[in-house]
């Protein structure tokens, strides 16, 4: 049986700036991967031929999740909708034909390298690949589309209690659908294990990525549908980058070879690494207006107590389960 995926993004508000990127990465890897873009955007991406476009509200999205539930839900602002990313297969059943062997989720803030190398290796060996909240597939099954039912003994792993409740609880990450699906033995890849995924460090103004070796002294490049990271005379193949939330400066230009610094997509042969004399106050300055942010959101007691709950169920999970 050929193995094909539906990945499904939802996006409500102004796009990042690279969004083009994305889909010229999503559209180098259709032998495998078909994408459904959720948003209230007004899109024309008929030349990617595996991009579909629904265009609603988000209170009609809102309305359309709630509609599928009993008890009423919380959401309140688009941030929420990571929460309810595992339940997609479930909400968004219809879209999900019989042709699909699996279906998914990702964000947009990624580009993505060669993934129908690592993916044709594991696709129908496994029942869910990933457990990262920017990307995840899962097997189009009945079962596997209502896992996220499966209420643990806390409630970071209670869709319910997550489902109905504004805060953020990560529920698409490795302490949420990730402990749900350790629980009920739900057959699991796990490509950054094997590091092969660029996950970039937000908090960090140059290129650090998370499970593979830190050096600031590195870039990334884009060529002809793979992307490669070079540090310390070395190079190393990713099956995709995650820039989380990065500003970065882009000039609407789409190539099958870019370079990727901290700070911008360059279209032409550059010395790479000189680039990060020119990655300063701006980053600082994003930074500094994050935590200004993250500051607010704390504020009132009962966010503050949700906080200190959350960090310590990160904890929790890491002890437990990355041993």
């Amino acid at each position: 049986m050929n193995q094909k995926a539906l990945i499904i993004v939802q996006y409500f508000g102004k796009f990042p700036n690279y969004f083009p990127l994305f889909c010229q990465s999503a559209y180098n890897n259709r032998n495998l991967l078909d994408f459904l873009v959720v948003t209230d955007n007004n899109l024309n991406l008929e030349k990617y031929s595996n991009i579909k476009v629904v265009k609603t509200t988000f209170n009609k999205f809102k309305n359309r999740i709630q509609s599928k539930f009993e008890f009423k839900i919380a959401l309140n602002q688009p941030y929420k909708l990571n929460d309810f990313k595992p339940a997609y297969g479930y909400i968004l059943d219809e879209y999900i034909s019989s042709e699909y062997t699996y279906w998914g989720f990702c964000d947009l803030d990624v580009i993505f390298g060669d993934m129908e190398s690592y993916l044709s290796k594991v696709m129908g060996k496994y029942d869910k690949i990933s457990n990262l909240g920017h990307f995840q597939l899962y097997r189009n099954t009945d079962e596997i589309k209502k896992l996220f039912m499966n209420i643990g003994n806390r409630k970071f792993q209670n869709y319910k209690k997550v489902f109905s409740n504004s805060a953020n609880f990560s529920f698409d990450e490795q302490f949420g659908i990730g402990v749900i699906s350790i629980d009920n033995d739900v057959l699991t890849a796990y490509p950054q294990h094997k590091k092969l995924i660029a996950d970039i460090t937000p908090s960090i103004k140059n290129f650090t990525v998370a499970h593979d070796y830190p050096n600031e002294n590195n870039y990334f490049y884009y060529d002809k549908g793979k992307i490669y990271r070079v540090f310390e005379d070395r190079k190393r193949e990713y099956i995709y980058i995650h820039l989380q939330k990065r500003n970065m400066e882009y000039n609407n230009e789409v190539g099958e070879k870019f370079y990727i610094v901290p700070n911008k997509f360059i279209f032409k042969d550059i010395d790479a690494l000189s680039m990060y004399n020119s990655v300063g106050e701006d980053y600082i300055e994003y930074r500094q207006r994050k935590n200004k942010e993250r500051c607010k959101k704390i504020l009132n007691f009962s966010s503050l107590i949700h906080s200190i709950e959350f960090k310590l169920e990160v904890k929790r999970y890491f002890r437990k389960y990355e041993k």
